[in-house]
């Protein structure tokens, strides 16, 4: 049986929508923000992790969710909130810093959160028999199998981003027939379905958000350890010597069979005929002047015998 769409709200609940709604609001400046290295951004970070901080220990204190309950079972107003632990591993990627042991501990931290809203994606059938499959897979499968994958999931991220724009359009359509009849426009319908549609495309981008930090943790481990071998320095990398052997390149066929379409079969001057006149002029400079050089040996005594031979060399 599905929850109940309308239950009291108590202050708990009401300071819980407060500050996932202002978590929602700055995530969305981040995501439009266009330099990370603005001290903005880092503020806009730091405040958005802190207001779904304080949302995750609301929902903590007050046992919102019960591990026993199915996705129908749980109230449609706290189906959101189910994003919390999606949203804090994606911002800890995002926080700027420079010191790699800082930067694994913040990878670390959004490993664990990614991890948290895995475990309730599987827990409420978030997500398919393949996704689950491929969770459980021991070891990196081959290329194609990752390209499959990727290919699938992006198919049904399109598809999910497809429904909400109906369902969104449909949420106004019915909003502006109510104001026109004056009566007031039910929305829990629409809300829940938006709401588990978008906890499916959280889901679809958990996979690729807990691949990127996975790596970079391997990465800042073995660096870290690098550093601790040569005295807290990342050791030089020496320069590859220089190949002696050109690259090969191996161009389009087709360009080449373009180019050479309308080229006749003899081969084409390489200059105008202007440059051509100015290179004999300069031979015929260059040829005056040797001769010149010549005639001043002969005046310095070598003969009209000799000079014959020079004027033929």
């Amino acid at each position: 049986m599905e929850a109940s769409t309308t239950t009291s709200t108590t202050p708990a609940e009401t300071s819980l929508l407060q500050e996932y709604t202002k978590g929602c609001d700055l995530w969305a400046e981040i995501e439009e923000a266009c330099c990370s290295k603005d001290p903005q951004y880092k503020q806009l970070v730091t405040d958005a992790i802190k207001a779904f901080q304080t949302a995750a220990v609301i929902v903590k204190m007050t046992d919102l969710y019960s591990k026993n309950e199915e996705l129908n079972d749980i109230n449609t107003a706290s189906l959101q909130f189910l994003s919390i632990p999606y949203y804090l591993g994606c911002l800890y990627q995002k926080v700027p810093t420079l010191e790699h042991s800082e930067r694994l501990a913040q990878m670390k931290l959004s490993k664990q959160y990614l991890d948290e809203f895995t475990e309730t994606c599987i827990r409420l059938k978030l997500f398919t028999a393949n996704d689950i499959e491929a969770m459980k897979r021991t070891g990196e499968a081959p290329p194609d199998v990752r390209r499959t994958e990727k290919i699938e999931r992006y198919k049904r991220e399109k598809e999910l981003n497809e429904k909400l724009k109906v369902i969104m359009k449909q949420k106004i359509d019915k909003s502006i027939l109510s104001m026109l009849d004056d009566e007031e426009a039910d929305d829990g319908e629409f809300e829940r379905e938006t709401s588990i549609l978008l906890l499916q495309l959280s889901a679809i981008k958990t996979f690729e958000a807990l691949n990127l930090v996975k790596q970079e943790i391997e990465i800042l481990e073995h660096m870290i350890k690098l550093m601790s071998e040569n005295n807290g320095q990342l050791p030089v990398v020496p320069k590859p010597e220089p190949s002696q052997f050109k690259p090969l390149v191996i161009g389009d066929p087709r360009h080449q069979i373009a180019k050479n379409a309308f080229r006749p079969g003899w081969n084409l001057p390489t200059v105008s005929i202007e440059e051509a006149g100015m290179i004999d002029y300069q031979v015929a400079l260059e040829q005056q002047k040797r001769t010149q050089e010549k005639e001043k040996q002969y005046v310095k005594g070598k003969g009209k015998g000799e000079w014959k031979k020079i004027r033929n060399y």
